[in-house]
């Protein structure tokens, strides 16, 4: 029809891609709430409001839209390579290993006794 000729599709894949980038870093999210209930980081601020955490969630939500587009990860090729689970590429293994990681593994830093005081600016808080 008429509509298909000058119409602009975009794959269903893109927004299902986009949704399962926005739910990985709501685990995410979650994940480094529930290592702060063993204060990791020792500065971290427990008992956030129902506000705090809508805050959170609608900064993270446009960030993790900006970076997705950016990054293209929404395109269907991008995203097939990175969540690649197949036995002798297991890159999808190997990223969100590294990605559920990273959130508690950069809170404990600060449990290293050399680096808890560490800064690049010099000055101390």
């Amino acid at each position: 029809g008429p509509c298909r000729r000058h119409g602009h599709r975009i794959p269903a894949s893109q927004y299902l891609a986009l949704g399962i980038w926005m739910f990985l870093l709501l685990v995410e999210y979650g994940i480094v709430r529930l290592v702060c209930l063993w204060d990791i980081p020792p500065d971290h601020t427990g008992n956030r409001d129902v506000v705090r955490v809508m805050e959170d969630f609608q900064y993270l939500l446009l960030m993790a839209f900006v970076l997705a587009v950016m990054t293209g990860i929404h395109w269907p090729d991008r995203f097939q390579y990175i969540f690649c689970f197949h036995w002798r590429r297991p890159r999808g293994v190997i990223f969100l290993l590294l990605f559920f990681g990273a959130g508690p593994g950069w809170g404990m830093l600060q449990l290293v006794p050399g680096l808890s005081g560490f800064t690049l600016t010099g000055i101390s808080a």
